[in-house]
């Protein structure tokens, strides 16, 4: 849709006593998205990313209170913002839905979720001021406002010259469009409690909120952010429990949605349908494409029946244009990396500085890309998550360790949905003789796909995995 987007549809509800001012985009049948917006702004801020997926989703963005065209409200904290939004959440009728974050509102809407699990079923932040507490006053410097207008409760209004002049939030404000600087103009002549915000985080800790959090989670910054640093990201990924959780792009500012409106759309998409989005296939910026991680024995040697097995599993995955990732060294770690490098196929190998003293060896030579940690740990992690799907060869307790926290993560759905193929007879005589109906489910049996063959073990994967395209 080209410049300039038209405004969207708006509504009032009463919330919690606050006459609270609205957009919407999409039907009401469609899966539900609420957008929260940032300090000095207001729901139109989301108006190209409403209008673009509107196709797909149901839409809702608040101006929240002292913003835009809503009410103002005291007093201005986030315990108080929180049951605000709980209360425009229950006038609206509203399922549980996806929500958004983008700065102050990336504080509320982690908050929020921690408080109300229920209500929230994917959490997207985008430069969330999760961390504002710590680096304030300096977070009132980058954000542009006089820190005695803050004691005073007031906002500071700035003319479009100083606008334009300073592009606040951007990386390249020649590169924005001229109607979204009337608009940003708008929002903060509306901003009434600009102050009340800095107030609000200056005094919150909100680390322990997000690690509370349940619900997939990922987090977008721009590395280039004015506002919030990007250094932030990969704190905010710990306290998360998953670094993968975290995309940075380059040459973004504060307002990513706009600034890489294209790469967030795609983003938002998948990860609104539940995808897996940060893969290192994506990390390395080259053209996206699925990955699935294979993992199996470091025992087989080349010519062994486990090796040609995995030979062939590499080769059919780089076949149906899937990148690979494994241990990264050798037996099957070596025969998928190979099988699938002979074939054009990107191969990623994520290794451990504690593995190399462990047992001293270096990375096989068909990796093109090497993703290295310094703990077992957290290479077990990444590799686990960071995929679109997996498949289990045999192997030892290395990797019955790598299946069941697989399988664990996939049960309590700590991680996205996604494939879980055990290739060989050792793993349906293993948990055939583990499976007892009094400790699990059905259900979470489904979880599993037993294949005979590396031809049935990759044909569930493909048959599962949405491609990006």
């Amino acid at each position: 849709m080209p410049y300039p987007y038209p405004a969207l549809p708006r509504y009032e509800v009463d919330a919690l006593g606050i006459l609270t001012s609205y957009v919407v985009a999409g039907q009401p049948e469609q899966p539900l998205v609420m957008l929260l917006h940032g300090m000095s702004s207001s729901a139109d801020t989301f108006r190209e990313v409403m209008h673009e997926l509107s196709d797909e989703f149901r839409l809702i963005a608040p101006d929240l209170p002292g913003f835009g065209l809503s009410e103002d409200t005291e007093p201005y904290t986030l315990p108080h913002l929180i049951e605000w939004l709980a209360a425009f959440h229950e006038a609206l009728h509203l399922p549980q839905m996806m929500l958004v974050g983008h700065s102050f509102g990336g504080a509320l809407a982690t908050s929020y979720t921690a408080s109300y699990p229920g209500d929230v079923s994917r959490l997207l932040l985008v430069a969330p001021a999760v961390l504002a507490g710590d680096m304030f006053p300096d977070f009132v410097k980058r954000a542009g406002i006089n820190l005695g207008l803050v004691d005073l409760g007031a906002s500071l209004t700035q003319s479009r010259a100083m606008i334009e002049q300073s592009g606040r939030s951007f990386y390249d404000p020649d590169r924005i469009e001229a109607s979204v600087w009337e608009r940003r103009l708008r929002d903060m002549e509306q901003s009434r409690a600009a102050a009340g915000v800095l107030k609000a985080l200056a005094f919150q800790d909100l680390e322990p909120a997000l690690r509370r959090l349940k619900q997939p989670v990922h987090v977008v910054w721009g590395k280039d952010d004015p506002v919030l640093p990007s250094a932030h990201a990969k704190r905010v990924g710990e306290l998360l429990g998953d670094p993968s959780s975290v995309t940075v792009w380059k040459q973004c500012g504060h307002i990513p949605f706009l600034e890489k409106q294209e790469e967030f759309l795609d983003l938002s998409r998948s990860f609104f349908a539940g995808k897996h989005v940060a893969t290192p296939a994506r990390a390395t910026g080259r053209k996206a494409q699925p990955v699935i991680s294979v993992f199996g024995s470091s025992t087989p040697e080349p010519g062994s029946p486990a090796f040609e097995v995995a030979h062939e599993v590499g080769r059919l995955l780089a076949e149906r244009g899937f990148a690979v990732a494994t241990g990264g060294y050798c037996g099957t770690m070596t025969a998928v990396s190979r099988g699938a490098a002979e074939v054009g196929g990107h191969v990623i190998g994520v290794t451990s500085d504690q593995i190399e003293r462990f047992r001293p060896l270096g990375p096989n030579e068909w990796l093109h890309e090497e993703i290295r940690f310094p703990t077992l740990q957290e290479r077990l992690n990444y590799l686990v998550r960071q995929n679109d799907g997996m498949i289990v060869l045999p192997g030892g307790i290395g990797t019955l360790s790598e299946m069941a926290l697989a399988w664990s993560y996939l049960q309590v759905g700590e991680m996205t949905p996604r494939p879980l193929a055990l290739l060989g007879s050792l793993w349906r005589s293993t948990l055939n003789a583990f499976i007892d109906p009094q400790y699990v489910r059905g259900q979470h049996v489904e979880l599993l796909h037993f294949a005979a063959t590396p031809q049935e073990a990759v044909d569930h994967i493909a048959a599962y995995t949405v491609r990006t395209p």
